[in-house]
């Protein structure tokens, strides 16, 4: 049976492709006809997500997920030291 795939998942798919064809052949993800990828850098955290509208450079990767962890690990780490 053959997967009935989206319109939005052919186009993430297909710009997903070109991102690693571009990197591979030039070491650069980037093209004209794709959205910029950004540069990661630690103090904006920026990334490229994958939308049903297309690719979107976002900033502040994973910011909520790290927040939670933080806020786990010191609670921990209170634990500890009281103890």
């Amino acid at each position: 049976m053959r997967p009935n795939y989206e319109d939005a998942d052919q186009a993430i798919s297909k710009a997903t492709q070109g991102y690693w064809n571009n990197f591979a052949k030039t070491g650069d993800p980037n093209s004209r006809w794709l959205p910029a990828w950004p540069q990661y850098q630690a103090d904006t955290k920026k990334y490229l997500e994958f939308t049903d509208n297309g690719p979107v450079a976002a900033l502040d990767l994973r910011i909520v997920q790290c927040k939670i962890y933080a806020g786990n690990l010191e609670k921990h780490m209170a634990g500890a030291v009281a103890h």
